[in-house]
């Protein structure tokens, strides 16, 4: 799926993949999306041998209050007001309080006790090259074992615990962030055709990876008015109060030990945005019922899991060959991930351009009549 003649001449795209032209917005400039920041939110339970086993001390240690904001740099507090009823009853309110901790000096803004595990420690945007002080300031203390004051923490959480990644174009501030519709529609479109794949493509520990309850598969809607919906889906568009989307949660992820995959998975997400963008100045992407029945289905056999056991996904050499200029423009490690085919690459590429069978074979070296062989590369991902 490059983005080439073909493609801008006509609708239809190979794959069950179309372009919707009347929805380019050749308004999109790619390399806005080639300098993007990245914050986390660390999810954890306490290990077995941690020495500090709560929350508050956790946001003590990185000098922060222990409470939670509304992901603007606005603190949450709870405000306590009684009613002017005769039996004096009270009512507790939640109300936002200017503070904006993206501008402060440390990585770590937000410290808070999380739904599904006992803590989540929340950092600030910052850039790739920044990514080393993250880990070295923040998520060495974490993961830390056998250390004075550590927290041993299980990112994993048996399956409870997410590692979700919010990416803007501004480093403190969601006002100077800012994100095309038509690129964050293209984006939700890929994870939809991708889904699966995505899912089972950087497990959180072994083979497993945890379930769909928070992350779910997202539908027409969302991908047409991003950010209206659920925020318990894939990808999460993050709007301001005048409906700008000023970043985007990416919640797919599990929480994971393994700080090279957080760093492939940062550089990987920042891939299939900038790409996205790519494709937005063409048209809307759009996919077949068939792929989307696909993900539909196994969405539905293993939404009620807790935990899922990953299996080999071949479409997901399709979607790193779709975009591999963006995975290259970041520095994706491709060793940390499933490496494509070269057949499989070549093949891809053939058949996007309009080649049919035959042709394709021969491009690949082999007879015109070897069809049979060219369809198990393309069906297989090249195993």
């Amino acid at each position: 799926m490059v983005i080439n003649k073909e493609n801008k001449e006509g609708e239809k795209m190979k794959d069950g993949f179309t372009l919707n032209k009347e929805s380019a917005d050749p308004n999109v400039n790619f390399k806005d999306y080639e300098d993007q920041f990245v914050g986390f939110e660390f999810e954890f339970r306490f290990g077995p041998n941690a020495t500090v086993c709560t929350g508050a001390d956790v946001a003590k240690h990185f000098g922060v209050p222990f409470e939670k904001t509304n992901g603007k740099g606005k603190r949450i507090v709870k405000q306590e007001l009684r009613g002017s009823f005769r039996n004096g009853s009270k009512a507790t309110f939640e109300i936002e309080v200017e503070n904006d901790k993206y501008k402060e000096a440390g990585y770590v803004t937000d410290v808070y006790n999380d739904g599904s595990v006992p803590v989540e420690v929340v950092t600030r945007p910052v850039r790739i090259k920044e990514l080393a002080q993250i880990k070295e300031k923040v998520f060495d203390y974490l993961n830390s074992r056998g250390v004075k004051n550590d927290c041993d923490a299980d990112f994993f959480a048996d399956g409870k615990g997410g590692l979700h990644m919010t990416f803007t174009n501004n480093h403190h501030s969601h006002e100077l962030s800012r994100y095309d519709k038509s690129v964050v529609t293209n984006l939700i479109q890929l994870t939809r055709a991708f889904n699966k794949e995505l899912v089972c493509y950087f497990p959180g520990k072994g083979n497993f990876t945890r379930g769909l309850e928070y992350r779910r598969l997202q539908s027409v809607g969302d991908a047409n008015s991003p950010g209206s919906g659920s925020r318990y889906v894939g990808i999460n568009p993050r709007r301001d109060d005048d409906g700008n989307i000023w970043g985007i949660e990416v919640r797919i992820p599990d929480g994971t030990d393994n700080w090279d995959m957080i760093v492939n998975q940062v550089k990987f997400w920042m891939a299939m945005i900038r790409h996205a963008s790519m494709i937005a100045k063409y048209g809307r992407l759009g996919f077949s019922d068939e792929i989307w029945k696909s993900q539909r289905d196994w969405a539905s056999k293993y939404g009620h899991k807790n935990k899922i056991r990953v299996t080999n996904q071949p479409r997901m050499k399709q979607l790193l060959s779709i975009i591999k200029p963006s995975l290259e423009w970041f520095g994706y490690d491709k060793n940390l991930g499933v490496e494509t085919n070269e057949k499989f690459e070549k093949a891809l590429e053939l058949q996007l351009a309009g080649h049919n069978l035959g042709e394709i074979a021969k491009g690949l070296g082999y007879s015109s009549g070897s069809t049979d062989m060219v369809k198990a590369i393309l069906n297989n991902g090249g195993n």
